[in-house]
């Protein structure tokens, strides 16, 4: 028996990219009207000399265009002066981060790393119409 279509989707293209870190907050994604982001695909690769070597790097799901205050992923990129720890990621490594999570529509996913970190990110687009 074939799996009832229970979201209505007409269509569903995969899309993926890579961000080189910028120093800066850059919006990677944003989710347009009609339509919804599945992330089938999303990790970070950190370059460096050794794993001692820690990078910053945060993202964070802005849900219908409302900035978070806090990382969804990562930690804060910039301490601010406070005492808690902004460098996390080692350099020379990979991580995958979860996955199969859903952008809705006007939803914006920014990201914010120094430049020797590089994010892929892997998405479905669900459109209804």
């Amino acid at each position: 028996m074939a799996k009832p279509n229970l979201v209505n989707a007409t269509s569903i293209y995969a899309k993926s990219m890579v961000h080189s870190g910028a120093g800066a907050s850059v919006t990677v994604l944003s989710c347009p009207a009609n339509k919804l982001y599945r992330i089938t695909a999303f990790s970070l690769n950190s370059e460096g000399s050794t794993t001692s070597q820690l990078k910053s790097w945060d993202c964070r799901l802005n849900r219908a265009g409302v900035a978070t205050g806090e990382p969804t992923f990562g930690a804060r990129y910039d301490s601010g002066g406070g005492a808690y720890q902004n460098e996390w990621m080692p350099g020379m490594s990979t991580l995958s981060l979860p996955v199969g999570w859903v952008m809705n529509e006007n939803d914006t996913l920014v990201i914010k790393s120094i430049e020797t970190c590089t994010t892929l990110i892997g998405w479905e687009v669900i459109d209804d119409a």
